[in-house]
């Protein structure tokens, strides 16, 4: 939350296209498609997309065919003020994803992309549980998969083609933070 509005919305746009060319965006769509069919036809889809950031979600499931009602979650406003000057058609919710303010069952899928890694084990335990509560039919989780090449291939194409700092320090980071299957 403390970083500037600029800077803040520079990483934004680079996410969106690391998500977009490396395959974050599929991943996501994919597990959300595995769901729709529990979800009755007829009605929008609600999604809570969970550390949204620049809540890229709605241009990612473009492709399923569905309507979708998506309220992205972040703690940073900047990424609620990214998504509207960018015209994503989500509700935008400012708070923490360690303190959910919605009831149970409030929406039909629960999503979380590139956000469980920032978590501890306790912080992540209590997020899945608190997703689970809130969704009717299903929980995404889209993370990063720990590995000596992903590390090595981030670590590169960052130093390469971003001009964001954030960006170029958290996505190997990140890779580091990530999981293997088993522990996840």
């Amino acid at each position: 939350p403390e970083v500037d509005e600029a800077s803040h919305h520079r990483a934004l746009r680079e996410l969106s296209m690391i998500n977009r060319w490396l395959g974050g965006d599929r991943v996501s769509r994919r597990g959300i498609e595995r769901i729709l069919p529990c979800v009755p036809s007829g009605r929008p889809v609600s999604v809570l997309d969970v550390g949204a950031g620049g809540s890229d979600l709605s241009r990612a499931l473009a492709p399923l065919g569905r309507q979708f009602d998506i309220t992205a979650l972040d703690l940073n406003a900047h990424a609620g003020e990214y998504a509207r000057n960018h015209g994503r058609p989500v509700r935008v919710v400012v708070g923490s994803a360690h303190a959910l303010p919605f009831e149970e069952r409030t929406f039909d899928i629960a999503h979380v992309s590139l956000f469980l890694h920032h978590c501890n084990d306790e912080q992540a335990r209590g997020l899945l549980q608190n997703l689970s509560r809130i969704a009717r039919h299903g929980v995404v989780i889209n993370d990063l998969h720990r590995h000596t090449i992903a590390y090595a291939s981030i670590f590169l194409l960052t130093r390469l083609f971003s001009r964001s700092a954030l960006v170029r320090h958290d996505a190997p980071v990140s890779v580091l933070r990530g999981f293997v299957r088993r522990e996840l």
